[in-house]
């Protein structure tokens, strides 16, 4: 459902509200264009027409053509025009017309750097010349970004979740070419979400200018995430070199491998049992897998990609005396990961110069579970190179506070004795900032804690790329979860961000009439939580506690029956639609449902005590088929509870 706002531009100029006008929950759209903007005397629309043409490079990849795409369907949606499209030629130089320019095309004014050294990989440049405007980044994917920026100030418009955004209607009237003169990178330069099951994910991962980690990360023969048995699978080696799997202890046979509690095989060995010459070989073989998953999945050699070099996700780990051998000496089972991914590292920088396209690639290697704890003894051999990227991922730490929190005072010192090691190479870091994945249902109250961590981990530290791990399994994502992937791709981008006013936008464009009640309800639940958190010691530590919550004092009768009344008084404010817009009635509703599911799941978890057996039964029906329409098939990581 698209919304469209008319007339918050008068004929002239694009005239933006004043703060004093702006009365923030109304269900309104925002006024999201700068009231400072400069204007040229060139027409960008008047009364739906436009004189414009798009213009890309003769070498345009896909970013660029969606990036068209999106500024011809945007344009065709506000003003009812059609924006044609040219590939750079003589005859769409600055002279022969009106153009906005994409990309490094060959006209780009001489004075405009548009290097990652100035850009990074997602900023861009927006720029007027004349009537002329250029957008362009050092990659593609920086164009794009460049692209919704000026959208948002030409069009107001912004994207929220799947399928709600807002633009104005520029159909009538006389809107003038701003002066545009950016230059824009974001706070963290590889911002992502995981937004796998998302409708469209890949569409909804660029409206909000974040990565999806399959943009990022190269898998490892078809594995990804803990990859080390996708570079030495079981079914080729595990009887030819059981050395290269972990035991218990030094003896390495098929049978005595270790096992997970789904009995398969739990981890690689990563020194080979100590045996020099079969550790040659399993290097061999772990850098043919790199090789060709590097080849087969990275199509454009200049895009800087991580190859995963990871452990499974377990705690399990080899006890041969060399794996203990590296342990007493570092202090961390760390030590043999990174000196295995420094070998690697070493052939792949090898490999790469002899290629001679330019490739970009580096290993990442993860500070999680057992290789979580920095070695305590810093010596070349475990200093990472500029091509091993460390990926830090506290799954133990707090999401709730930030990471400067007493509580998270480990995590936090942790990850500065990892930036003694890390030279020159990458900072990336994971973040379990969106739910509990034993149970999606249950709230996940991190909402403090978004844009402290943002600030953290900028001026603190040099973070390359954040990942937010919010519920991936999912359509829709209760417990506030549309609202959280916006407020995080909105803060990566730029954390001097006024949250509150954020929030007022998300409510006032998602759920229109609706919007103050909702706002009530989301005050409500911040304000409790907080509260039930410091009363009942709850920390919100690790991924799974959120169980520790599913209790009368946590969640009390009466406050989840105030939350209810509430949803019920959004209904109400919206019933007006279901007459005269049935899409925009069950949009909203179906929202404003999503919202209800916790609070609903917690009464029928808590207090079945407080209704007839009747009534309680009719209560668990109506949920089970909300949660079904709705799309929320997993109830936890892997389709249920733990």
């Amino acid at each position: 459902m698209v919304f469209v706002l008319s007339g918050c531009a008068q004929d002239g100029k694009n005239n933006a509200l004043s703060p004093d006008d702006v009365i923030r929950v109304t269900g309104e759209t925002p006024d999201l264009i700068p009231q400072s903007q400069q204007y040229t005397d060139s027409i960008l629309l008047g009364n739906g027409v436009t004189a414009y043409t798009i213009v890309i490079p003769q070498t345009a990849g896909e970013h660029i053509n969606f990036a068209v795409s999106e500024l011809q369907d945007r344009f065709e949606e506000s003003a009812g025009t059609q924006l044609p499209v040219a590939s750079e030629t003589t005859s769409t130089s600055p002279e022969s017309g009106k153009y906005l320019y994409l990309g490094a095309v060959e006209c780009l004014p001489t004075d405009t750097d548009i290097s990652e050294a100035a850009l990074g990989v997602s900023g861009y440049i927006l720029k007027t010349v004349g009537d002329d405007v250029y957008i362009a980044g050092a990659t593609e994917k920086g164009t794009l970004n460049g692209v919704y920026d000026f959208l948002k100030r030409t069009l107001n418009y912004r994207y929220y979740r799947p399928d709600v955004w807002q633009i104005n209607d520029c159909s009538v009237g006389t809107y003038y070419l701003p002066a545009f003169d950016d230059l824009v990178k974001p706070d963290i330069e590889m911002p992502s979400l995981r937004t796998d099951a998302l409708q469209d994910s890949v569409a909804t991962g660029r409206r909000y200018r974040i990565y999806n980690p399959t943009e990022i990360f190269i898998p490892i023969n078809g594995t990804n995430y803990h990859v080390a048995l996708g570079y030495l699978p079981t079914s080729t080696w595990l009887d030819i070199h059981p050395e290269w799997y972990a035991t218990e202890g030094n003896e390495a046979t098929p049978g005595n491998v270790l096992r997970d509690d789904y009995n398969n095989v739990a981890q690689i060995c990563y020194n080979a049992h100590g045996d020099g010459a079969s550790y040659e070989l399993m290097l061999t073989e772990m850098f043919n897998v790199l090789k060709r998953s590097i080849l087969a999945n990275q199509t454009d050699p200049s895009q800087l990609m991580y190859a995963w070099f990871t452990q499974m996700d377990n705690y399990i780990w080899c006890g041969c005396d060399a794996c203990k051998a590296d342990q007493e000496k570092y202090g961390s089972p760390a030590a043999s990961i990174i000196k295995t991914a420094k070998r690697l590292a070493t052939m792949l920088e090898e490999w790469i110069e002899e290629e001679g396209i330019g490739r970009r690639v580096s290993l990442a290697i993860y500070a999680y579970m057992n290789t979580f704890d920095a070695p305590t003894t810093f010596d070349e051999e475990v200093k990472l190179p500029e091509n091993i990227a460390l990926y830090y991922a506290p799954i133990r730490a707090s999401f709730v506070s930030d990471l400067k929190d007493e509580f998270n005072s480990t995590y936090y010192e942790n990850l500065k004795n990892w930036c003694e090691l890390l030279g020159e190479g990458d900072l990336l870091f994971w973040a379990y900032n969106g739910s509990y994945f034993n149970d999606y249902l249950v709230p996940h109250y991190g909402f403090d804690a978004f844009q402290k961590n943002y600030e953290i981990l900028t001026t603190e530290f040099t973070v390359k790329m954040f990942f937010g791990q919010n519920d991936y399994e999912n359509m829709a994502i209760p417990d506030w979860g549309f609202l959280k992937n916006f407020l995080n791709a909105e803060l990566m981008w730029d954390c001097s961000q006024d949250v509150e006013k954020l929030i007022d936008d998300y409510f006032n464009v998602v759920y229109r009439e609706a919007a103050a009640p909702m706002r009530k309800y989301f005050n409500s639940y911040c304000d409790w939580y907080n509260y039930a958190a410091e009363v009942n010691s709850f920390e919100g530590e690790w991924t799974i506690t959120g169980s520790q919550t599913i209790n009368s004092t946590f969640f009390p009768l009466g406050v989840l029956q105030e939350w209810l009344g509430l949803i019920n008084e959004a209904y109400s404010a919206i019933a007006v639609y279901e007459q005269t817009d049935l899409a925009t009635y069950e949009r909203l509703y179906d929202a404003i449902c999503l919202e209800s599911i916790s609070p609903r799941y917690l009464l029928t978890e808590i207090h079945s005590g407080s209704y007839s057996e009747d009534d309680f039964a009719a209560m668990r029906e109506a949920l089970n088929n909300d949660i079904t329409r709705l799309g929320i098939t997993a109830l936890g990581e892997g389709g249920g509870r733990w």
